[in-house]
């Protein structure tokens, strides 16, 4: 029958790092998971029922909506912050160890498990998806027999036949195992059985055998009406088309981003490595290791170093792909492990702190168990404050570094105050430089200013003297003509006229025309030119 396996607390030991173990959704039959299944409200799976059963779900962080291709999903109704507890249930029944996986009281057994369920129980569970091929020939006979015996009429027998194959069939394709191995048997979870898949999940889910409740975790912040998804499969580091084709035995056929987004093959590429170092350990390890179509040919490392190196290398590629669950928390404990044995200490202290970190957001603080991830890092806690040589040889080392680093912060925080100190003369240099230029094209441009004012002014000048000097030379001229016109009327002879006029300075020669000009009487004009003749004695 097809049967969800899950783990439990024991699950999560550090000698039990097999992640196949730790996987759920492993079945021991062929099987298939119907999406399409029967439509039911977010109620269905969120209600309050009449019994111890009832589910610890917050529900308020989540509803079940019809998804685009998955059919019905769980879905994120607002922000759910990474390492919040999204769902923690009660199984609505379960069944003990002791019952056969295969055989046909099974089914009497799953029947029998659902006659105390109260009308709103049986509304919710005959609403999950289910395979009938998970029902197999001797658990149908089983419950045909059963049915007989309850005196069903021929007319009524076949429908009574089928409806009871279903319920045993939702219990077979949904259950889930409590406790490792099965050890305290199977149950039924509501709100966890609507989960769909992802190779990318975005929770991690555990059974608490604290609580005994099935619990999931956000291992990353999802956002609000982000669908909430878990993983079907192990294999998550296989190539698409061996993914896709383990997730055939639900018929489901995955479309998330590792599968057909746009950088698919970048991450195709990264899981190759991850399953090839994850191999590495596992035969490190001594763990068992799933089959596979295409078996690895891994690089074994020769020495701590290399193993640490791996280790680490590992969970870079983890928190790159996203894969940030419980393999992460394993690769953290590699990482740990082998970079004490390679005698990096206080890496392994840091490693292991983030291991109790990555596990706890995966599986919550209520489980103690004796050989956490917490055990491993109060082991190296312990080792720490015991001067264990080994830490305390790495403590020297790193008191050398940080002396060494130190000392180079001092030399180089001195280069920079000394480049710094350089950086700040050469600006004060260059600011009085440019200080002085900018004071030197003021005296260049106001030098400039006064030359061509002084220029303009002196051809102001020359030019006041030309037309003065112009118009001086005419009234010169004038005067002569005065002179000259007045003379020509009194009979002056003209030879002696031309040689007082050669005598008389300008301003004289001006003088006499503005005399001889106001006189009328040609007398007084003959008068005035002899006398200014006598004066210069011609």
């Amino acid at each position: 029958m097809p049967e969800f396996t899950f783990r439990s607390a024991q699950q999560f030991s550090a000698t039990t790092m097999d992640h196949r173990k730790m996987k759920r959704l492993s079945m021991d039959m062929d099987g298939i998971r119907i999406d399409s299944g029967h439509p039911s409200e977010a109620s269905d799976i969120t209600s309050d029922h009449d019994n111890d059963n009832d589910s610890l779900s917050t529900s308020n962080l989540f509803e079940l909506r019809l998804t685009s291709t998955k059919g019905f999903g769980l879905v994120a109704t607002k922000e759910i912050l990474r390492g919040t507890c999204v769902t923690s249930e009660l199984p609505l029944f379960t069944l003990p160890p002791t019952v056969s996986h295969n055989g046909p009281e099974r089914a009497l057994a799953i029947l029998k498990a659902l006659q105390p369920l109260t009308t709103t129980q049986l509304d919710a569970y005959t609403a999950l998806h289910y395979n009938a091929r998970s029902v197999n020939l001797p658990m149908r006979e089983a419950i045909r027999t059963h049915l007989l015996s309850k005196q069903y009429t021929e007319s009524t027998l076949e429908t009574a036949v089928k409806d009871n194959i279903i319920k045993v069939a939702i219990f077979n394709t949904n259950c889930v195992s409590t406790g490792e191995n099965s050890s305290l048997g199977s149950g039924i979870f509501l709100n966890f059985s609507r989960a769909n898949h992802s190779c990318t999940p975005n929770v991690e889910n555990c059974f608490n055998t604290v609580t005994g409740c099935e619990t999931l975790y956000a291992i990353r912040d999802i956002a609000e009406n982000e669908e909430i998804t878990v993983s079907y499969i192990d294999q998550l580091y296989l190539p698409v088309e061996e993914r896709q084709h383990a997730l055939r035995r639900w018929e489901f056929k995955c479309d998330c981003s590792a599968c057909e987004g746009p950088d698919a093959e970048e991450s195709a590429h990264r899981r190759r490595k991850i399953e090839g170092l994850t191999e590495v350990f596992a035969r490190l390890e001594k763990k068992p290791r799933p089959p596979t179509s295409s078996p690895l040919r891994v690089h074994m490392p020769k020495s701590v170093g290399e193993k640490s190196e791996f280790a680490e290398d590992l969970v870079a590629l983890l928190k790159e792909e996203g894969l940030v669950g419980m393999p992460l928390a394993y690769a953290l404990r590699w990482a740990s492990k082998y970079g004490l044995e390679a005698g990096k200490c206080l890496a392994a202290l840091e490693f292991a702190r983030q291991a109790v970190e990555v596990e706890q957001t995966c599986v919550g603080d209520v489980m103690k168990l004796p050989d956490s991830a917490e055990a491993w890092l109060n082991k190296l806690k312990g080792m720490a404050a015991s001067d264990d040589k080994r830490f305390k040889a790495e403590r020297e080392r790193a008191r050398k570094e940080q002396e060494k680093e130190r000392i180079k912060n001092e030399k180089e925080e001195a280069k920079r105050e000394k480049d710094e100190a350089k950086r700040l003369e050469k600006e004060a240099w260059q600011k009085k430089k440019a200080e002085e230029v900018s004071q030197m094209a003021l005296w260049v441009a106001e030098a400039a200013r006064s030359k061509r004012e002084r220029e303009v002014s002196e051809s102001e000048a020359k030019t006041d003297a030309k037309k003065k000097k112009e118009a001086a030379k005419t009234a010169l001229k004038k005067a002569r003509r005065v002179v000259r016109t007045s003379a020509e009327k009194t009979e002056v002879d003209d030879v002696d006229v031309e040689r007082l006029l050669a005598g008389l300075g300008a301003e004289e020669t001006m003088a006499l025309a503005e005399k001889l000009s106001e006189l009328q009487s040609e007398s007084k004009v003959w008068e005035t030119l002899h006398e200014e003749m006598a004066k210069k004695r011609y």
